[in-house]
């Protein structure tokens, strides 16, 4: 059987408190728990965010190197081909032209039989 136990008013806060310290202490922790995880998870994001930045800037810088190297290369090939000389070569190789009075001499391969 249970036992009754009447208390007195007195007797009654001082259980009443305890209890409400021993709830209000376990409920602070859990509140605390909750704000440090989601703190967590806030700087983690940012964390994963900032590194991805990081990497797709790094893959930008190497593709404006990459380019400015092209770019270097086509206006020093601009360059040559604004000189005669340039030009001359240009016309040699490309469209096979020869000055007045040069001759052309094409091997002649024989094909074995």
């Amino acid at each position: 059987m249970k036992k009754i136990v009447y208390l007195d008013q007195e007797e009654r806060k001082k259980r009443i408190n305890k209890i409400m310290v021993k709830v209000s202490n376990k409920a602070l922790i859990v509140g605390l728990f909750i704000i440090i995880f989601g703190i967590m998870t806030f700087f983690k994001l940012n964390y994963t965010t900032i590194t991805t930045l990081k990497y797709r800037a790094h893959e930008r810088e190497q593709e404006v190197a990459l380019m400015q190297k092209k770019v270097d290369e086509l206006e020093k090939r601009i360059e040559e081909l604004n000189t005669l000389e340039g030009v001359e070569k240009e016309a040699r190789e490309k469209l096979s032209m020869v000055k007045k009075g040069e001759k052309i001499i094409k091997p002649v391969i024989k094909k074995n039989e």
